[in-house]
C-alpha cells in the first residue's frame, strides 16, 4: 500500500501530514509495546495495530501533483509504505532557459517564479554570464544574494546581453534554478541594475 502525503515542511497548514504520519506510526509503536507487557497474542496485537494504522492513514490529505518542468518539490513528497521510503518528483532542479528580447533602453523585469509552492524564508541568488546562453553553472558569476525574487535592469544595455541564474534556497538547500538569456543591442555605457 502506497501513501502519497505532504512532507514535513508544510509552512501553510500548521501541523504537517508527515507529522501526523510520525505520530501515527509512534503511536501504533507505543499501542504494541502496551500489548506486549500485557501479554497480549502477538499475532492479534499486530493486526489490531495494522487496522488503526489504515484507518487514520486514510484521514491524512494527499500531497499535491508535481509540477512541471522542474524543482525541488517538497510539498509533492510521498511516502511509500511498500518500501517505508519517501519518494520525491523526478523532476532537474534546473529549469529550462526562458529566451526574452529586449531592445537597448527598455526594462527587463527578471521574475524568480516557480508554479509550486515554496517556503517562505526562501533565498535567492543570482548570477550573471556575459554574451553566453548557458545553463554550465560554472561559467557564472555572483551578482546578488537575498530576499527579493526579481531582478530589475533599467535600462537594458548591451553589456547586460547574457545568461541570468537565479536560485531558489531553503538553507543550503537548492529548490530550483531559473535560467534567463536575455538578448538585447550592444552599446558602450554604464550598468544600471536595481533589486526591485
Amino acid at each position: 500500500m502506497d501513501l502519497f502525503i505532504a512532507s514535513s515542511h508544510s509552512f501553510f497548514q500548521g501541523v504537517s501530514e508527515m507529522e501526523k504520519l510520525k505520530d501515527i506510526f509512534a503511536r501504533s509503536i507505543f499501542y504494541l509495546e502496551e500489548k506486549g507487557m500485557a501479554k497480549a497474542p502477538y499475532h492479534l496485537a499486530v493486526q489490531e495495530a495494522v487496522d488503526r494504522v489504515k484507518k487514520e492513514v486514510t484521514l491524512l490529505k494527499t500531497a499535491p501533483a508535481c509540477i512541471p518542468p522542474c524543482g525541488y518539490q517538497k510539498e509533492a513528497r510521498q511516502y511509500q509504505c511498500s518500501s517505508c521510503s519517501m519518494v520525491d518528483c523526478q523532476l532537474p532542479i534546473d529549469c529550462p532557459i526562458q529566451d526574452m528580447h529586449k531592445l537597448e533602453g527598455e526594462t527587463a523585469l527578471l521574475r524568480c517564479e516557480v508554479q509550486f509552492q515554496i517556503p517562505s524564508d526562501c533565498s535567492y541568488r543570482w548570477k550573471f554570464i556575459r554574451d553566453a546562453r548557458t545553463r554550465e553553472l560554472y561559467f557564472f558569476q555572483d551578482m546578488n544574494f537575498g530576499y527579493n525574487p526579481s531582478l530589475l535592469i533599467r535600462p537594458t544595455l548591451g553589456s547586460h546581453h547574457g545568461s541570468y541564474v537565479c536560485e531558489i534556497a531553503q538553507g543550503n538547500e537548492v529548490l530550483a534554478r531559473k535560467f534567463f538569456f536575455l538578448n538585447g543591442q550592444y552599446i558602450i555605457g554604464p550598468q544600471a541594475l536595481i533589486h526591485e
